[in-house]
């Protein structure tokens, strides 16, 4: 098996007959509606991200195979319509899920440098850290807001963590299992 990267949005994997046989396949016979195929897919994808980063979490696929004349085959996988993608950061919140200290004091710098002015709050379990970023502005009560809020791209905190959207069910979790280590103001605190 042999993966070549092409761009973000596509990969094009080279199988020979003994990759097929091995996992009971045709290259004349793929049909994405057998369960052996969908896992072989599956299986590809998951070495696909090892090997190099290519992401298909959220997307819909199209993926075309081409029969070689050894009885091997070309798949090229293309994603369409990726959610995280295409998605604007509109929710009330996000979570950041960081396993060091190092990569939480980048984060809380980086959320300060992009202008990121709503609430940060922070908790661990264990020895992770749990950043909550909520993206309400920060305005006294008797203000009102005239024009629609934008909130700043936080599409880089998954370069350092896990991110979640934040959740009525991820908030009963963190307070209910998570340690709060500082409940307003975590960006700008740590990084005084």
């Amino acid at each position: 098996m042999d993966i070549t990267y092409i761009n973000s949005n596509n990969i094009k994997v080279t199988l020979s007959k003994v990759d097929l046989s091995d996992k009971g396949l045709e290259a004349q016979s793929i049909d994405y509606s057998n369960t052996k195929t969908k896992r072989f897919i599956w299986e590809i994808l998951d070495i696909a991200y090892v090997q190099t980063g290519f992401d298909t979490c959220n997307c819909k696929l199209y993926v075309r195979i081409f029969p070689g004349n050894d009885g091997g085959c070309e798949l090229f996988i293309t994603k369409k319509e990726c959610k995280a993608e295409n998605r604007k950061n509109t929710s009330a919140g996000t979570v950041c899920i960081l396993y060091n200290c190092e990569l939480l004091y980048t984060v809380c710098k980086r959320l300060l440098m992009c202008g990121f002015s709503g609430k940060t709050s922070l908790y661990n379990l264990g020895d992770n850290f749990i950043l909550l970023c909520n993206n309400e502005p920060r305005l006294p009560s008797y203000m009102k807001q005239k024009k629609p809020v934008t909130h700043p791209d936080l599409s880089f905190l998954s370069e350092y963590g896990d991110v979640l959207p934040l959740s009525d069910e991820i908030l009963a979790y963190i307070s209910e299992y998570c340690n709060c280590i500082c409940s307003d103001d975590a960006a700008q605190k740590l990084t005084r």
